[in-house]
């Protein structure tokens, strides 16, 4: 989005080169205060809500975790759509990322982005990269990203 909004890069440059984005157990909002964190942070096996906000204040430095280049729920997810760029992703629903992930789902669904999320419930954060020791779920997200990848490169060519 920061890309598309600012001066840095002209924006068919910027449309071409972000044509599609894949997002896996993505960091939509820095200050990881929605109201059900605490509730998915019962559940998470990997992260804790501590470890989050640790990680996204050592991430954030001196910036405002507002700034959208940090938290894209705070940027403006319409330009997504004005420039054709599609947004896939995969969020698991035992992630304590999960709540604001999803929110950041609704905000492209409003804003008519392109594109399509899977959420599965009950699995942990980045759980596609387990598909590596054969985790049937695992596997299946990754066949899902591969159709996702596939999907955002035909959009590409045409």
């Amino acid at each position: 989005m920061y890309c598309l909004e600012s001066d840095t890069l002209p924006a068919s440059h910027a449309q071409k080169a972000l044509g599609s984005q894949l997002l896996i157990s993505p960091i939509a909002d820095l200050l990881h205060e929605h109201p059900d964190v605490k509730e998915a942070d019962k559940h998470d096996p990997i992260e804790s809500l501590e470890l989050v906000r640790r990680t996204g204040s050592a991430w954030a430095g001196d910036w405002d975790k507002r700034d959208s280049r940090l938290s894209p729920m705070y940027g403006t997810v319409k330009i997504l759509a004005e420039y054709n760029v599609k947004v896939y992703g995969i969020i698991a629903g035992y992630d304590v990322l999960s709540p604001q992930a999803k929110t950041f789902v609704k905000f492209c669904e409003d804003a008519q982005v392109e594109g399509r999320f899977l959420i599965w419930d009950k699995q942990m954060h980045i759980f596609p990269v387990t598909a590596h020791y054969k985790i049937p779920e695992a596997m299946k997200a990754m066949d899902w990203i591969i159709e996702a990848l596939e999907e955002g490169r035909r959009n590409a060519e045409s």
